[in-house]
C-alpha cells in the first residue's frame, strides 16, 4: 500500500514497484517471501489493479520476466525460482507449450510444492496455476499442441494433474469423458494429508461439486460416488482407466491414491471379497470397510443370493461398529466414521435412496423368519418355567445359539429406534409403502 500510494503520488517511480514486487529478499521463509506478488498474480483481480492504472502492465512484466528466466533453467535454481513459486496462475495454451517442452521427460511432483526449489517442483507448481486464457478454445489447444508434437501420454499426465485443461485434453484425444473420469479421480483421492493452495483447492471443489451430490467432506472421508464411477469406467474401458490411474498417483498423496485404487478395484470386483473381510476382522482395516460396500452384489438384483450378500456385508459392518467400542475415544471415532462412511457406499451400490433405508430393509431381512412375533427364551424344569438359564446349560451349543440371536434381535431394535428417533427429527417423509412394510416388521 505504501509504494502504490507514493507511487501515485510521484514519489516513487515504476522501478521502485519493481524493486517491491521482486527485489532481492532476506527472509530465509522462501515461499513466504513474494506476498504481493501472490496476491496481485490471483486469477481473481485484486482490486489496486482497477485502483492504479499502471500496475496491471507491471504485474504482468513481473510475470511474464519470472517465466522468461525459469523455463530456460536447468537443475539448479535460478533468480526467478522464488518468485515463481509465489505466482499464483498464469494463462494461455502458449505459455503452457512452453511449460510442456521445457519440463522434458520430468515427473511431476506429489503434494505441498513450496518448500522445494527442484526444477520438478517449480514446475509442478506452474502446471497447476496455469489456465486456459479467456479466448482459448479446445480447438486452439489442439492445433498448437499438434503443432508442438506433445506426446499423448504427456497429455494424459497433464489433464489429470492440471484437471483445468482435461476436457482441452479431451477434445485433442477424442477420448469421450475423460474430463469426467479426471474429475472423479480427484474427487475420491483427495484425504486429510492433502495440501494444495486454497485457491486450486476452492476451484476444484466447485467443479467437484458440479458433478456429484457428495459433499467434499463426505468424499474426503471416503464416501463414493459408485453411478459416476460405472457410467465413465464403462465408457473408458479398462484400458483408458489404467492409464489415468497411472498418472492418477501424481495428483494426490500416496494414501488417497492406494485408497482410490482399493475403491475402483472393488467396484470392478478385482477386490477378493474373502481377504477384504479378513483385512476388516483381523486387522481392522477402516479403507477395506468402505470398500466392503463398494463389491457388486453377486447373483442378480433382488435375487436370494444378492440379497444374502448384502445382509452378509451389512452384517460384518454393524459388527465392525458394535466391537469399535472397547478402544478409546480418537480410534472409536475413526472407525465409526468408517462405519458410517461403509453403510452409505453400500446403500449406493444397491441402490437404497440412504443407509437408513437399508438399515430397515437388512434387519428385516436378518429376521424375515420372526413374523409372527419377538424372540423369547423359556426354560421349564418338571413343567415349571424358570426365571434364568440353569448355569449347566449356558454353555449348550442350542442355547447358545439362540441367546445369541436373542442378543442381535435387541441390539436391532436399539438401531431402528434410533433411526427412527433420527427421521422423525429430520422430519423425513415417507412412502405408504414404507409405511406399509415398517408395520408389518417383526421389530
Amino acid at each position: 500500500y505504501e509504494a502504490l500510494s507514493s507511487f501515485k503520488a510521484g514519489a516513487a517511480t515504476a522501478a521502485d514497484v519493481y524493486e517491491h514486487l521482486l527485489g532481492d529478499r532476506t527472509i530465509n521463509n522462501r515461499y513466504d517471501r513474494f506476498r504481493d506478488l501472490q496476491q496481485l498474480t490471483r486469477r481473481k483481480p485484486d482490486p489496486q489493479l482497477k485502483a492504479h492504472p499502471d500496475l496491471p502492465k507491471i504485474v504482468e512484466a513481473c510475470r511474464d520476466r519470472i517465466l522468461a528466466v525459469e523455463l530456460t533453467r536447468g537443475d539448479l535454481p535460478t533468480a526467478a525460482t522464488a518468485p515463481a513459486l509465489s505466482l499464483s496462475a498464469i494463462t494461455g495454451i502458449p505459455t503452457l507449450i512452453r511449460l510442456l517442452q521445457n519440463f522434458g521427460t520430468e515427473k511431476f511432483a506429489r503434494g505441498w510444492l513450496r518448500d522445494s526449489q527442484s526444477k520438478a517442483a517449480v514446475f509442478s507448481h506452474l502446471f497447476r496455476i496455469s489456465f486456459p486464457a479467456e479466448a482459448d478454445t479446445p480447438a486452439d489447444f489442439a492445433k498448437q499442441v499438434t503443432a508442438a508434437d506433445i506426446p499423448a501420454q504427456r497429455l494424459i499426465a497433464l489433464a489429470v494433474y492440471a484437471p483445468q485443461w482435461a476436457r482441452y485434453v479431451e477434445h485433442l484425444l477424442r477420448w469421450k469423458d475423460l474430463a469426467e473420469a479426471v474429475w472423479w479421480f480427484h474427487a475420491h483421492t483427495k484425504d486429510n494429508a492433502w495440501q494444495v493452495d486454497q485457491e486450486i483447492r476452492d476451484l476444484w471443489s466447485a467443479q467437484i461439486a458440479e458433478l456429484t451430490p457428495l459433499s467434499s467432506q463426505d468424499l474426503i472421508d471416503g464416501a463414493v460416488d459408485v453411478a459416476w464411477f460405472q457410467r465413465i469406467y464403462k465408457q473408458l474401458k479398462p484400458a483408458r482407466w489404467t492409464q489415468l490411474d497411472n498418472a492418477a498417483k501424481y495428483a494426490s498423496g500416496g494414501g488417497g491414491h492406494k485408497r482410490a485404487q482399493l475403491f475402483a478395484d472393488s467396484m470392478t470386483g478385482k477386490t477378493d471379497r474373502a481377504a477384504l473381510i479378513k483385512r476388516i476382522t483381523d486387522k481392522r482395516h477402516q479403507d477395506a470397510v468402505r470398500a466392503l460396500g463398494l463389491l457388486p452384489l453377486a447373483g442378480k438384483p433382488q435375487s436370494k443370493k444378492a440379497r444374502a450378500d448384502l445382509l452378509e456385508r451389512y452384517q460384518i459392518i454393524q459388527e465392525f461398529l458394535r466391537t469399535s467400542k472397547k478402544f478409546g475415544s480418537q480410534r472409536k471415532a475413526s472407525e465409526k466414521l468408517a462405519a458410517r462412511i461403509g453403510l452409505e457406499n453400500l446403500a449406493r451400490t444397491a441402490h437404497f435412496p440412504d443407509p437408513q433405508r437399508l438399515e430397515w430393509a437388512m434387519d428385516r431381512e436378518a429376521i424375515a423368519d420372526l413374523a409372527k412375533g419377538p424372540p423369547k427364551i423359556t426354560i421349564l424344569k418338571k413343567g415349571k418355567p424358570l426365571k434364568n438359564i440353569p448355569a449347566k446349560l449356558k454353555k449348550n451349543p442350542d442355547i447358545k445359539a439362540l441367546q445369541e440371536r436373542k442378543q442381535s434381535i435387541t441390539r436391532q431394535a436399539s438401531r431402528i429406534r434410533q433411526s427412527l428417533e433420527g427421521a422423525m427429527c429430520r422430519g423425513d417423509k415417507f412412502t405408504g409403502a414404507e409405511l406399509k412394510d415398517l408395520l408389518t416388521h417383526p421389530i
